[in-house]
């Protein structure tokens, strides 16, 4: 096996183990928090965020975008919305080693067909999505601002990477097509 397709298997594998590590951080930092606020007699924090979910939302933004409405829907419980979030951390994974290793080998990340150029049209939006959402969030103060300006970022350079897709994809179209003629 190729190093390349080893990178493809265990980049998942390793962001699956750092955003577990993370999010037991998480909550084992909340926890610590509401045993200070009751010994304090204090009832609810409203704005308290574990700094491990701060991380957490800024090295995984767009997963986090994808968690949120399972999240949303009312009896939801927990633990499906940490396997629905570890396994969008698992794609996005295998999906960047994709993408590495199609820009090494050269390879066209794109055939041009127009389901193709449907994911791709729909990377762009999700990614304009979440440098809107995150612009939006960094204006109200609602995230620290690294999960913020990471979640723009993340949003630009997916956007970014799924039009470099369109582009290649036509101009491997028009290729082939001027071959064949």
């Amino acid at each position: 096996m190729s190093p390349l397709k080893r990178l493809r298997l265990w980049l998942p594998l390793i962001n699956i183990v750092v955003a577990s590590a993370l999010l037991f951080l998480g909550y084992a930092q909340n926890r610590s928090h509401q045993g200070i606020l009751r010994a304090g007699n204090v009832m609810f924090e409203f704005d308290y965020l574990p700094s491990a979910f701060a991380w957490l939302a800024a090295v995984y933004a767009p997963c986090g975008l994808l968690t949120f409405p399972v999240a949303a829907i009312p009896g939801v419980p927990r633990s499906v919305v940490i396997v629905w979030f570890l396994l969008c951390v698992s794609g996005l994974s295998y999906w960047i080693g994709l993408q590495i290793e199609a820009s090494r080998k050269g390879l066209p990340m794109a055939s041009g067909r127009r389901s193709d150029v449907i994911i791709d049209l729909f990377g762009i939006s999700f990614g304009l999505v979440l440098c809107f959402l995150s612009a939006f969030a960094a204006l109200r103060g609602a995230w620290p601002l690294i999960a913020d300006a990471s979640g723009f970022v993340w949003g630009m350079v997916l956007s970014t990477l799924f039009l470099k897709n369109i582009r290649r994809g036509r101009r491997s179209t028009v290729l082939s097509n001027r071959a064949l003629s």
